[in-house]
């Protein structure tokens, strides 16, 4: 029998099986327009396209079994070949099998999200985009880095953008002559009139140890996440402009080295 022969024979499942996959195909588009629309603004468009396509895709190859079990053939020796197929492959890519799992996962938590700033292990980076294999990041310096989901999901990870607020610290060392109530009151008005400042809690400057240079002072003051970075690279230079306008130095240790040649057998002597 020609394939002309067995086709005129069967036209009627023929017919069925196309119209099955043409339906199929349309769902297929619906509903991978519709997943990309409702994941639009909540994730990154890589992320959206990929998992429309790949709902795209699962209506498809459903369609396409519905089709060809409608034709009478016997699917069992498909899935057995399938499923042997997919046992090689499984073991062959475990490692991203657990990635594309793990970023499911981290796609459906939302740990972190394109432009958070987090910590994993010993490194601080900033979100680029989180894809099914693999997160994109970028450290403080720009280096670009890409870290396995299964690492990250498995992870501690400190997210720092989305904390309500943040607290930041330093400590300065003053000598024990000065005015500590002033310069205490001092700091924490300059930095009360920034925008960035939480008046709850209040900026804190304490005094933490007793040196035998002087006291050592904590200054402690609140910000918004969002508004971190301005706060802590702007901590130094208000302290210190600060001091320089009430006129206060930072103590320090000095160190005075005086050399003293002898004749025997001692060459020299240091005196601190």
């Amino acid at each position: 029998m020609t394939i002309i022969d067995w086709a005129l024979a069967n036209y009627n499942e023929l017919f069925v099986s196309g119209a099955i996959i043409l339906v199929s195909i349309v769902i297929a588009k619906i509903a991978s327009v519709i997943i990309r629309r409702r994941m639009y603004g909540s994730y990154s468009n890589h992320i959206a396209k990929l998992t429309g396509r790949f709902a795209y895709y699962v209506i498809v190859i459903v369609g396409l079994l519905l089709a060809i079990g409608n034709m009478g053939i016997s699917l069992s020796s498909i899935i057995v070949a399938g499923g042997l197929a997919g046992i090689v492959l499984g073991l062959a890519a475990q490692s991203s099998v657990s990635n594309l799992i793990a970023g499911i996962l981290l796609i459906g938590d939302k740990p972190f999200k394109s432009g958070d700033f987090i910590t994993y292990g010993d490194l601080t980076v900033g979100i680029i985009e989180v894809g099914l294999l693999s997160t994109q990041a970028a450290t403080w310096e720009g280096v670009r880095v890409r870290i396995p989901n299964n690492q990250l999901f498995n992870s501690n990870v400190m997210n720092y953008t989305r904390s309500v607020a943040r607290l930041v610290r330093t400590q300065i060392t003053l000598f024990y002559e000065e005015d500590f109530d002033r310069i205490a009151k001092a700091i924490s008005d300059a930095f009360a009139k920034q925008w960035y400042v939480l008046v709850e809690p209040a900026p804190q400057v304490f005094a933490v140890q007793f040196t035998n240079t002087g006291v050592v002072l904590e200054v402690r003051v609140w910000t918004a996440g969002t508004t971190w970075g301005n706060l802590y690279f702007e901590m130094p230079k208000m302290i210190t402009d600060t001091l320089k306008g009430l006129g206060v130095k930072f103590a320090y240790q000095k160190q005075i080295y005086v050399d003293v040649e002898h004749t025997g057998p001692e060459t020299s002597a240091k005196r601190k």
